[in-house]
């Protein structure tokens, strides 16, 4: 609860519309929890974003829904 107290739709929509613009992927910007939570939970894009930042950080981005290869993507371990 205290977590959700905290969470702000306005910064949330500020992420996602900066990672939108560094990645060029088109992904829905909405600031809400749930939206936020979709957009980034498979690790995907943070891998984008991380290769956006610095090419070739992340040398293999897992595409594959399944939760342990989305965990790798989150971790780092690849």
């Amino acid at each position: 609860f205290q977590i959700n107290s905290k969470y702000s739709e306005e910064l949330a929509q500020e992420c996602l519309e900066w990672i939108k613009i560094v990645t060029g992927e088109p992904i829905n910007t909405a600031g809400d929890m749930d939206n936020f939570f979709e957009v980034l939970k498979d690790g995907v894009l943070l891998c984008k974003l991380a290769n956006a930042l610095q090419p070739g950080s992340i040398k293999k981005v897992n595409e594959s829904k399944m939760a342990f290869k989305c965990m790798e993507n989150i971790s780092g371990e690849q």
